[in-house]
């Protein structure tokens, strides 16, 4: 015979499983918030310790070991590099600290701000120590602003207070000092806006008047005791006015006006023929020297006369 049990009305008990599912689940997240908390908080600490230990000194640059400029300031260029190292990355990681120093961005700037350098390395050489190497452009000739001064005065000595050094190329590189007269050979044209790293003349002129400025003392050389040399030289247009200085007090500067189409070969050759003639000589001695202009800009026939 089967039995059949009724339940009489009576709550049947919840499974006790699912009470402790859910009770385990919420302690596994629990257990998660807290160690997200906990190695939250180590990263935070481990990251802050770093970042100050990156900001002591015995890690960040101290000394700026500054190698090869002869015509640069070494403070100049100091300065410079202390610029390129001011600041941070993200406004946290200084960019002096010795393990993040931008190297690569201090060359370029080295770069920009003196175009004289054609060579730059930077180097970390300690914990606290960057050494900066650079090469210069060579300088040969000097490159002069012409104002309405230079171009009236033979004196060089005028219009000297806005000179440059050009580089074997023509590339203005530096601003120059003031010079004794002789040093360098001048070539003044038109102002230049920022001339820094710019070419204020072209390449051919630039070639002839270096050819020129080599091969006119020896000219020169061929008058009578002559204490003359090519002192400077302005670019005006198609023409060259050679100012030609003298190295006594009683021989006054006289100015040789060229043609820019002439080549320098021809240029000597026409001096050298004018010089040794025996017409010049002559008046030459008689004169005492005091030449006021020769004017060679007319291919064979030139043009000379004497100070009155």
């Amino acid at each position: 015979m089967a039995r059949i049990l009724l339940n009489n009305g009576r709550k049947i008990p919840r499974e006790p499983s699912r009470d402790i599912l859910r009770k385990s689940r919420e302690m596994q997240k629990r257990r998660l918030r807290r160690l997200l908390i906990f190695w939250g908080v180590v990263f935070l600490s481990v990251a802050g310790a770093l970042v100050a230990l990156l900001h002591q000194p015995f890690v960040t640059v101290q000394n700026i070991v500054v190698k090869g400029n002869e015509l640069t300031r070494t403070e100049d260029i100091e300065q410079a590099v202390e610029e390129a190292m001011s600041g941070s990355y993200g406004f946290v990681v200084p960019k002096r600290s010795i393990f993040f120093v931008p190297t690569g961005q201090i060359e370029q700037a080295l770069y920009e701000r003196f175009p004289r350098f054609d060579e730059v390395e930077v180097n970390r050489t300690g914990p606290t120590s960057l050494a900066v190497n650079v090469h210069e452009r060579r300088a040969d000739m000097l490159w002069c602003v012409d104002s309405a001064l230079a171009a009236t005065s033979t004196d060089p000595s005028d219009a000297r207070d806005e000179c440059y050094f050009l580089d074997p190329t023509g590339l203005v590189i530096a601003r120059a000092p003031y010079f004794t007269p002789g040093i360098f050979f001048e070539l003044y044209t038109e102002p230049l806006s920022e001339p820094l790293g710019k070419q204020p003349i072209s390449q051919k002129d630039l070639d002839n008047l270096r050819h020129l400025a080599a091969v006119l003392p020896e000219a020169l050389r061929s008058l009578p005791d002559s204490p003359y040399y090519p002192d400077h030289v302005q670019v005006k247009g198609g023409e060259y006015i050679v100012t030609v200085a003298s190295r006594t007090i009683d021989r006054a500067a006289w100015q040789l006006r060229l043609s820019a189409e002439q080549s320098a070969v021809d240029i000597v050759a026409n001096l050298r023929s004018v010089l040794s003639s025996e017409a010049f000589i002559a008046d030459y001695a008689a004169r005492g020297g005091a030449v006021d202009y020769m004017d060679l800009r007319f291919g064979k026939k030139v043009f000379y006369k004497f100070k009155e």
